[in-house]
C-alpha cells in the first residue's frame, strides 16, 4: 500500500469512526431511562476506538460528557472509571476545561457511591484548586455543591453548610441545575438536623427547579420525592408523605434505579409502621430486601 492510499485509508476511517460518534450520541440522547445493553457496549466500543484517534478528541469527549450519567445508571461503574480518568487527562491536554470537569465531577461521583469518600474529596478540591486561576463559576458551584454532600457524608456538617454558602453565592437564577442541587445538598442537612420545616422548602424548591430544567435529571426529580417524603414525614404529614414515596417510587421503577426504589420502600414502610399498619409495611419491606441484599 502507497502512503497515499495509505493516507486516504486513514482518511475514510476518521470519517467513518466520526459518523458513529454521532450515531451513537443521537441514540443515547434519545433513548430514555436506563440504556440496554447492547447500546451500553456499542457505546463503548465506539468510545474506546474514539479516544485513541487524537483528530477526534473533541468528539469522543463529547460522547463520554453525554454517556457518563447513562452508564453509571447503567450500572458500569468501575468499568467507566478508567474513560473517565483519560477523558479528564485529554480535556486537560485540549485545555477544555468544562469537559474536565465534567470528567472529574462524574468520577468523584462513582467514587462516593463506592465509599471511597476520601478520593471523592481529593478529586473535587483539586478540581476547586485548578477552577480558581479561572472564571468559571457555574463549574466552581458545580464542585462545591458535590464537595458539600461528600462532607456530609463524612459527618463535618459545618464544613458542609459553608461549602454550600459559597456554591449559592456563584450561581445565577438561570443556573437551574446547579441551585436545584444546592437546594438537594441543603435538605438533606435539614434532614439530619431534623430541621423538618426547612428541609421541606428546600426538596420542594429543589424538585420544582429540577422539574422546570426540562426534564434532564428525572432521577434528580424522583430523589428529591424521596426526600420531600421524609422531610414531611417528620412534620406529621402522613398522606402527603406517602404520596411522594409512591411517586418517587413509580418514577424509580420507570427509570432502572431500583436501590433507590427500594429506598423509597423502606420509608414508604416505615411510614405505615407509623399508622400502625404492619401488613402494608411488611409487603414494603418484603419489596425491598431483596435489593439491599443484592447490592450488599
Amino acid at each position: 500500500m502507497t502512503a497515499l492510499s495509505t493516507e486516504r485509508y486513514q482518511a475514510a476511517a476518521s470519517r467513518y469512526l466520526s459518523g458513529s460518534i454521532q450515531v451513537v450520541h443521537t441514540l443515547v440522547q434519545n433513548t430514555p431511562g436506563v440504556l440496554p445493553a447492547d447500546l451500553c457496549e456499542q457505546a463503548l466500543h465506539t468510545l474506546t476506538l474514539a479516544l485513541a484517534e487524537p483528530a477526534l478528541w473533541p468528539e469522543a469527549l463529547r460522547l463520554l460528557v453525554a454517556l457518563a450519567p447513562r452508564l453509571e445508571q447503567a450500572g458500569l461503574r468501575e468499568e467507566w472509571m478508567a474513560h473517565l480518568e483519560h477523558g479528564a487527562q485529554l480535556a486537560h491536554a485540549l485545555e477544555d476545561v468544562a469537559a474536565e470537569a465534567a470528567c472529574i465531577l462524574h468520577l468523584a461521583f462513582l467514587h462516593q457511591l463506592r465509599g471511597s469518600l476520601d478520593t471523592a474529596r481529593t478529586l473535587l478540591a483539586d478540581l476547586l484548586a485548578r477552577l480558581a486561576e479561572g472564571d468559571e463559576p457555574r463549574i466552581q458551584a458545580a464542585a462545591l455543591n458535590r464537595l458539600a454532600y461528600v462532607a456530609h457524608l463524612q459527618g463535618q456538617y459545618a464544613e458542609a453548610a459553608q461549602l454550600a454558602d459559597k456554591a449559592r453565592a456563584l450561581l445565577g437564577e438561570d443556573a437551574l441545575g446547579e441551585l436545584a442541587q444546592n437546594h438537594f445538598v441543603r435538605g438533606v442537612l435539614a434532614c439530619t438536623a431534623r430541621q423538618w420545616q426547612a428541609a421541606e422548602q428546600h426538596f420542594a424548591a429543589a424538585l420544582h427547579l429540577w422539574e422546570q430544567s426540562g426534564g434532564a435529571q428525572p432521577r434528580m426529580v424522583a430523589w428529591s420525592l424521596l426526600n420531600l417524603g421524609t422531610a414531611l414525614r417528620g412534620l406529621k404529614r402522613p398522606d402527603e408523605a406517602g404520596a411522594c414515596y409512591e411517586q418517587a417510587i413509580a418514577l424509580l421503577t420507570e427509570l432502572g434505579d431500583p436501590v433507590h426504589a427500594a429506598l423509597a420502600r423502606l420509608n414508604l414502610g416505615n411510614l405505615y409502621l407509623d399508622r400502625q399498619a404492619p401488613l402494608p409495611a411488611l409487603a414494603c419491606y418484603q419489596e425491598a430486601e431483596p435489593v439491599f441484599r443484592r447490592v450488599g
